[in-house]
């Protein structure tokens, strides 16, 4: 839907990058279970959280499940 839409979408890891792909205006970041090693592995990717936080704070726009 969003590509139809004209985006261009930009693939990223929330458990294993580190950064924001460079450029995006937007992020969408999907819900759904996760296995427990994961959840563990996402919720210690505290480089990726601050730069999450630093691009909504600079105005960036974050849509979620």
């Amino acid at each position: 839907m969003l590509a139809a839409a004209g985006a261009q979408l930009v693939p990223f890891s929330p458990t294993y990058d580190s950064a924001l792909p460079n450029g995006v205006a937007c992020v969408y970041l999907c819900g759904g279970p996760l296995e427990p090693e994961h959840l563990a592995h996402l919720a210690s990717n505290r480089a990726l959280l601050a730069h999450v936080r630093a691009f909504c704070q600079a105005g960036g726009h974050v849509m979620a499940e």
